[in-house]
């Protein structure tokens, strides 16, 4: 008791009087006298130990609040789709997992024109989108949007097209010279790339086309690649799915990589951090597809 006291800056008395409050609150005798001495009872001894844990996880809580100041947190939820796992996602995680090992980040799957209600609804902090040159997003004033990759929308067919009777040159095909013949694999028009896509067949054809409607963009690639009709992809779909496909012709339609998230989201300095590796991630990929195209 006269240890604690001069530690606190109190009377023993003082102290004397808190251990018996204390004593009353456990509805337990948490000492034994032992000559003029107190020793701890068994009781005691258990409220000891619960005592050292709730202290050591209040100083834990101080240091993690500390630790904000270095946008440390515990976890981020970001919500991804097949490409953008390719293209920025996975570089981003690594390069936090060296920088900001603290940080936890969460994936979860989502449809890419969903993203902006998973945002909006608390369901994802960050998440990937895209967007088509005739069908942008409209996230409004609270979402926070940024371009990422951009990337022209491409004709693609098996390795030995064209078929007899079709002409091609080394500019590739142009508008209007596939003829009515050919078959498309093609998303469902209820998408905004399936929408996007029948923009482009009708660009490239005159009349009625026989269309497939493949949703999946790799098993439209793997039918395409086997013979089974011409399908629209972008340089980062090849890049992913490696099927053997001849790039017919190169749109002047294009497929942008957005990343969005709620304004006051990136008040949080760990939702801010992943955000920003998720943006260089995205530029070095722009980057290297950029370089690529020059060589």
């Amino acid at each position: 008791m006269g240890v604690a006291a001069a530690e606190l800056g109190y009377t023993v008395g003082a102290i004397s009087q808190q251990m018996q409050a204390l004593q009353h609150e456990a509805g337990a005798a948490l000492f034994i006298k032992d000559g003029r001495k107190l020793v701890l009872s068994d009781a005691g001894h258990l409220l000891l130990k619960h005592a050292l844990g709730i202290i050591a996880a209040d100083e834990e809580a101080d240091q993690a609040l500390g630790d904000l100041s270095d946008g440390i947190s515990s976890t981020v939820r970001v919500g991804v789709f097949g490409s953008s796992a390719l293209m920025c996602v996975s570089p981003a995680i690594a390069t936090l997992a060296l920088e900001d090992p603290h940080i936890r980040v969460l994936l979860q799957e989502i449809d890419p024109e969903a993203a902006v209600e998973a945002v909006r609804s608390g369901l994802v902090d960050i998440a990937l989108c895209l967007e088509y040159s005739d069908l942008p997003i409209s996230g409004g004033q609270s979402l926070n949007q940024q371009a990422l990759v951009t990337e022209p929308l491409l004709v693609v067919a098996h390795e030995g097209f064209p078929e007899q009777g079709v002409g091609s040159s080394e500019a590739g095909f142009l508008p209007g010279e596939l003829s009515e013949g050919h078959e498309w694999l093609l998303p469902h028009d209820r998408s905004l790339f399936g929408q996007t896509a029948r923009r482009l067949v009708a660009e490239m054809t005159s009349g009625y086309v026989k269309t497939h409607v493949v949703t999946d963009t790799a098993l439209a690639l793997a039918l395409s690649s086997a013979g089974h009709g011409l399908t629209i992809a972008t340089q980062s779909m090849l890049d992913f799915h490696r099927n053997p496909v001849r790039t017919l012709f190169v749109s002047s339609l294009e497929r942008t990589l957005v990343l969005l998230a709620k304004n006051a989201s990136l008040q949080r300095p760990s939702a801010r951090l992943v955000h920003q590796a998720l943006v260089r991630a995205g530029r070095d990929f722009s980057e290297a597809v950029r370089s690529q195209g020059d060589r």
